[in-house]
């Protein structure tokens, strides 16, 4: 397994490994990926990687048997988006589907970890966020994995889904 800092020449990589992921979500039938779209913010990633002033980006592949089978986008923000300090939060953390899972999980870990070195060593990150949302399986999984280097729940965030009405006055009386 060989990680490495991901290139714009594999933005079409990436973006196939979003939409095969993606396919597994809630949002199917929902809403589609643009892979024009896709692609561009990988190669952007990719451009920015290894920064570290507000909108870097953290962009790493890992590579089995010569194959891009997982990778990891992160990006550097101000604190609110105005503050002196800059907060490290991850984008997408995906591997592909037909991967042996032992092979799936050590391309998680070595990405996460290399991205959680590269946040530890700016002096202007203050908070590394780490994320999952119910958009894909293993949410226990994944939480123990963040939990073993260090990370606790912090936020909690709720959507509504638009195809529902719910009227506000209702709601509010609730």
């Amino acid at each position: 397994m060989n990680i490495r800092p991901a290139r714009s020449i594999d933005a079409p990589i990436l973006a196939d490994i979003l939409q095969e992921r993606f396919d597994e979500t809630r949002y199917v039938g929902v809403c589609n990926i643009e892979p024009v779209l896709a692609r561009r913010l990988f190669a952007q990633g990719a451009q920015r990687h290894g920064g570290t002033n507000d909108g870097a980006t953290f962009l790493m592949v890992a590579e089995h048997d010569g194959e891009v089978v997982a990778f990891l986008l992160g990006a550097l923000a101000r604190i609110y988006l105005v503050g002196d300090r800059l907060g490290a939060s991850d984008q997408f953390l995906l591997s592909r589907n037909k991967v042996p899972a032992g092979v799936a999980a050590r391309a998680t870990m070595r990405l996460l970890d290399a991205y959680i070195d590269w946040a530890d060593n700016n002096p202007k990150v203050c908070e590394i966020a780490l994320s999952w949302a119910d958009t894909l399986p293993d949410t226990e999984g994944i939480t123990r994995l963040f939990e073993k280097r260090g990370f606790i729940l912090y936020h909690k965030s709720f959507r509504r889904d638009t195809r529902f009405k719910y009227p506000a006055k209702e709601a509010a009386a609730a």
